[in-house]
């Protein structure tokens, strides 16, 4: 399957998400949601989700580490029918026994297969009180397997509307079928026990943060999913690092051999630049210490102003004098 399914416009990109709320008012969507050929489920560890401000990612999964089933409509390619009571996938699949080879399989191009591949969107709706801190949006998680069953099924369709039409049916099935995500949504909800003082179990779903890498397509290392403020895999290297320059330095303190001089750090180097200026003005101050002559010049100099002259230049000889002498 593939991710997104057509708008109706050529224009327009593939839509990825899908409004539960709105769904059944639009009647691309609501045609799939009447149907349970339309609608899927997704099982997956969990989903990634990246606060505004911050821009740090959260992976949000089930509590209890089981998979997180997430509703989907489902959009199959080349108009999928049945026959003879069973759903025949407008791709792919063997002919059926008995029919006499005409259009069936093999002589269709890679790009037609393609655009005959189920497509699908993820219904989405507003997430629990809980979680709108991260976002205004979530997947419509479906809480049980019983759920996700009646999700994929049906219940059955209205049989007083069946017998006003196809189309009345057909509503009533799409409604239904959005009542269903509410009762899901709402059960999430409660799992967070609001309104309860202790609830009986953990919130169905947690969340942690994640290492900013995972923004990066390049990035697929184990440790995507995995709390960053527990360090990850980049920090056990870090770790490992500083046990082994540890082990050596005591290890040299029972040779008894000076022990290993560390790198310097760039502040390092620049405390030495300051050590290196302060032992030369102390070098200074000692030469002058030593002879008088060089002090009391030094203390009768002073900082000209601006259109003044040093008092140097009235104390030294003249170039005159120093010729006639």
């Amino acid at each position: 399957m593939r991710w997104g399914i057509s708008t109706g416009s050529p224009s327009l990109p593939l839509a990825i998400n899908a409004r539960s709320e709105t769904a059944p008012a639009l009647a691309r969507f609501a045609r799939l949601l009447s149907s349970p050929l339309g609608r899927g489920v997704l099982a997956a560890d969990g989903y990634y989700e990246w606060e505004e401000k911050s821009k740090q990612p959260y992976f949000v999964r089930r509590s209890d580490g089981e998979p997180m089933l997430l509703a989907l409509l489902v959009e199959r390619g080349g108009g999928g029918r049945r026959r003879g009571g069973a759903f025949s996938p407008p791709f792919g699949g063997a002919k059926d026994e008995g029919s006499g080879g005409g259009g069936g399989g093999g002589s269709e191009t890679e790009d037609q297969q393609r655009q005959q591949q189920p497509r699908f969107a993820i219904l989405t709706r507003s997430p629990p009180k809980a979680l709108r801190w991260l976002h205004e949006r979530s997947p419509c998680v479906l809480p049980s397997e019983d759920l996700a069953n009646e999700w994929l099924l049906g219940s059955g369709s209205d049989a007083a509307a069946s017998a006003k039409g196809p189309a009345a049916a057909a509503a009533a099935a799409a409604r239904e079928a959005s009542e269903l995500l509410s009762r899901s949504g709402a059960a999430v909800e409660a799992s967070f026990g609001v309104g309860r003082e202790s609830p009986a179990s953990p919130p169905l779903l947690s969340w942690h943060p994640v290492t900013k890498e995972v923004g990066k397509t390049s990035y697929q290392r184990g440790d995507a999913s995995e709390d960053a403020r527990s360090g990850g895999i980049a920090s056990l290297f870090g770790k490992a690092a500083k046990r082994k320059e540890q082990g050596e330095l005591a290890a040299a303190r029972e040779r008894g051999s000076p022990s290993p001089r560390p790198r310097p750090s760039r502040s390092g180097e620049k405390r030495k630049q300051e050590g290196g200026f302060a032992s030369a003005s102390n070098h200074k101050r000692r030469q002058l210490q030593l002879q008088p002559s060089k002090r009391a010049k030094h203390a009768t100099t002073t900082t000209p102003g601006k259109g003044q002259r040093s008092l140097d230049f009235f104390l030294s000889p003249k170039k005159e004098d120093e010729e006639k002498t």
